[in-house]
């Protein structure tokens, strides 16, 4: 056999695999193939050139997160999946406006929550831990620290989505953090324990 002959029957085994993944797309869905196939959704989302929408970009990134594939650092902050599928932010400030304090904040910040388009930004809690005495101040976020961001839900290509991830998701959420909410909670705590403004 000739490579051109070679050539060609590779091609057409690769169009029936894709033809057959398709077609068990369209009768199972993407989670029931990538189950029924053993590949992960990336791979069948690659593979199938399939639309990303809302509901899979969100699906997308928690399984790539799950699998190491995203990055679960962002300058101080630390992420991780909390309820499953809900990301979380953890970051500690040791040289804050609190003098002897150290501040500890945990976000929730979880693109596509809910499968709509956009992404909360949630303080759930921050603590201040004294140095010296190890005495915490801690306070609840109960809702009053949110901000939501609009976000796109039109990605071409699995690569196009850890490219948003990268490039908006982590800076965006991370500015939202440091300049929008750090700083309301700051104000709060500064009045709530010490009842005055540094």
């Amino acid at each position: 056999m000739n490579l051109r002959n070679t050539i060609k029957k590779v091609l057409v085994q690769e169009s029936r695999v894709l033809e057959t993944i398709k077609n068990y797309v369209e009768k199972y869905g993407l989670l029931r193939t990538s189950e029924i196939l053993g590949l992960s959704l990336t791979e069948i989302v690659k593979i199938t050139n399939h639309p990303i929408n809302t509901e899979l970009a969100n699906e997308l990134i928690v399984e790539n997160f799950k699998n190491g594939n995203l990055d679960r650092t962002y300058k101080e902050f630390k992420l991780s999946l909390e309820y499953g599928d809900v990301i979380g932010w953890f970051g500690q400030f040791d040289n804050g406006p609190f003098g002897n304090y150290v501040e500890q904040y945990f976000i929730y910040a979880t693109p596509y929550y809910d499968y709509k388009q956009q992404l909360p930004v949630d303080v759930s809690w921050c603590d201040l831990l004294n140095r010296d005495t190890g005495i915490v101040k801690s306070i609840e976020g109960e809702g009053n620290y949110f901000f939501s961001i609009n976000v796109q839900d039109n990605f071409k290509s699995v690569e196009h989505l850890f490219d948003w991830y990268n490039n908006f998701y982590l800076p965006l959420t991370y500015d939202v953090i440091m300049t929008k909410l750090v700083p309301e909670v700051r104000d709060d705590l500064e009045w709530k324990y010490f009842g005055k403004k540094f």
